[in-house]
């Protein structure tokens, strides 16, 4: 008998152990404590007299909150936080998911920069197989180009060819195309958002680009001679070659809030990770810039193909936040820019070029007409977004106030007057860039 309750002591002990386990394991894939969790509200020993600055601050934004009363207070979202004393300073609405409009440009940039890397370049080249006869070509051309947002014309890449002594060409021409669809925007958008005037030439499918590029040789005087009796065999040479940085395509994408480089984008990233296998772009399948953001919040270690709790309810679209269905919430985006904050390359570059900024063209982007007052000038870093046919406004970004704390804020106006949202927005940067008058 005595030995029948030890076994079953020890079976019972070991089960208890077990589901302890099972759920330590749990809580820690939901709620993972490692370097990927957001250090927002960390515990760190800060100045009294820079946690009473943050109080102050508290104060006036909640003072020009209660006094925008044309701005519905439900329909507000808004969260300060701190930089400087990793603190929350004020918050409405925080976790309320809104539509971002083109504040959805930060997560996608950001994701591009971890993704691929701060140094990341789109590659379109010219190579040859075959020999020369004279200065003809007499084997293959072949045109190998990324989905390259920047390049309106394929001249330069048929100049630069042509320089290598090559002027006609007898045989044929191949493609290896990146993108072989046209770009478009989400389903969910309007059909107009997107104009197939302003789509780039390496984005509007493979039949346009195959046209483009003939009609590039023609305008440069290289001869096409169609032979399909010349051998395609032999080792592909390199005759030209055209880069541009992953940097030159955020840059006025956050900026001037390019929807079609920020779905250029968004398709660029898909492909690099593998989502993309047949060179055309599939809405309904998921998406790098969402995957990245899963992960950040639950722990890359801890993934396995979990859905981070903080991301329920989030809806990610699209890159450009055209998709009136997209939903974020002010603290998400706070975290994510945070994100940024604290990796020293991604900080930099936000600040030093990626983000609008009142002042010099071309950085003043899309605040063309907004804070124009020397106050605000290398104190505000911010993406806008606008989407009037849902009467939403938005800013996020940095604020480097008057008594240089660093901020990070969003916020989201929705359901009124786009006019009255900036108006807002403006006067909440105002606050903490105004030179406090002298007693």
């Amino acid at each position: 008998m005595a030995l029948l309750v030890l076994i079953l002591a020890t079976i019972l002990a070991a089960v208890v152990s077990l589901i302890w386990w099972l759920g330590s394991l749990l809580v820690g894939w939901i709620f993972p404590n490692d370097s990927h969790s957001s250090p927002i509200d960390s515990v760190e020993l800060v100045d009294p007299a820079l946690i009473l600055q943050d109080s102050i601050r508290a104060a006036e934004v909640g003072t020009l909150v209660k006094n925008a009363y044309r701005l519905d207070s439900t329909l507000l979202g808004l969260y300060v936080y701190d930089a400087t004393t990793h603190q929350t300073v004020f918050e409405v609405n925080a976790d309320k998911r809104f539509i971002p409009a083109s504040c959805m440009k930060i997560p996608t940039a950001i994701a591009a920069l971890e993704r691929l890397g701060m140094d990341h370049r789109y590659v379109t080249t010219l190579q040859v197989r075959g020999d020369m006869v004279g200065d003809t070509l007499v084997g293959e051309l072949l045109l190998q180009a990324d989905d390259d947002p920047m390049i309106l014309t394929l001249d330069s890449l048929v100049g630069m060819m042509q320089e290598t002594g090559i002027r006609a060409v007898r045989g044929r021409l191949a493609y290896d195309l990146s993108r072989e669809d046209a770009l478009s925007s989400h389903p969910s958008t309007q059909t107009w958002d997107i104009k197939s005037s302003r789509v780039p030439t390496l984005l509007k499918g493979r039949a346009f680009v195959q046209d483009a590029f003939r009609a590039a040789l023609s305008r440069r005087g290289v001869a096409v001679i169609p032979d399909s009796t010349v051998a395609r065999e032999g080792a592909w040479r390199e005759v030209s070659r055209q880069e541009t940085a992953l940097t030159d395509v955020l840059s006025p994408m956050l900026q001037f809030s390019s929807n079609v480089k920020a779905e250029a984008v968004f398709y660029h990233l898909d492909r690099a990770e593998g989502l993309i296998r047949d060179r055309q772009m599939h809405w309904e399948h998921p998406h790098a810039v969402e995957d990245f953001w899963h992960r950040y919040f639950l722990g890359e270690s801890q993934f396995m193909g979990l859905k981070s709790l903080k991301m329920q309810g989030v809806v990610i679209n699209d890159g450009s936040g055209l998709s009136p269905q997209n939903r974020l919430s002010p603290r998400l985006l706070v975290e994510m820019l945070q994100y940024a904050w604290n990796r020293d390359s991604l900080r930099n570059y936000l600040i030093d070029e990626g983000l609008a900024t009142p002042g010099e063209y071309p950085r003043r982007g899309s605040l063309s007409g907004r804070m124009s007052s020397p106050i605000f000038r290398n104190r505000v870093f911010v993406k806008t977004g606008t989407l009037t046919s849902e009467a939403v406004s938005s800013l996020a970004g940095f604020i480097h106030s008057s008594d240089e704390h660093w901020y990070i804020f969003a916020i989201i106006n929705q359901r009124c007057p786009v006019s009255e949202g900036r108006i807002f927005q403006d006067d909440f940067c105002r606050l903490f860039v105004r030179q406090k008058q002298q007693k």
